[in-house]
């Protein structure tokens, strides 16, 4: 019989695990995200965010899709995590830590919307916003028509 080895470097690169919500301190970040929305402080929201995300879509153009979103749905009323799934890296090095998507069912004042964030938190580090999807649902034809 022949023994097969896994490489040691691939068991453990990562685990994926479902958990009761994600990772608290992930989960904790977009709550602070729907907070600092709730206030109306947008630009405590964009500190939410990594530099991976303003590599990819500027500071500037993404205030604007946050504001914009505020006019077309007014603020947020409440939020509810729906969906997640965790994975940890175990690499040595900056890459190691934990990642969240967490999948959330937000109502605005005139919207319905899915919001999708992942959320990366270094082992060494703090936990920020890599990435998110917004689709709005439902809007309520009177904010529509005053925007």
């Amino acid at each position: 019989m022949v023994k097969r080895r896994f490489p040691a470097f691939l068991a453990s690169a990562v685990l994926v695990a479902c958990s009761a919500g994600g990772d608290a301190d992930n989960r904790a970040v977009v709550d602070r995200y729907f907070a600092t929305l709730g206030a109306g402080d947008i630009n405590a929201a964009l500190g939410l965010y990594s530099e991976t995300f303003f590599r990819a879509t500027s500071r500037d153009d993404w205030a604007r899709a946050l504001h914009g979103m505020r006019d077309r749905c007014g603020g947020v009323r409440a939020h509810k995590l729906t969906r997640w799934s965790q994975s940890r890296m175990l690499f040595s090095g900056a890459a190691s830590g934990s990642s969240s998507v967490l999948i959330y069912d937000v109502t605005y004042d005139s919207c319905r919307v899915t919001e999708a964030f992942t959320v990366f938190k270094p082992a060494d580090g703090k936990p920020q916003i890599v990435s998110q999807n917004i689709k709005v649902r439902q809007q309520s034809d009177a904010r529509a028509q005053s925007v």
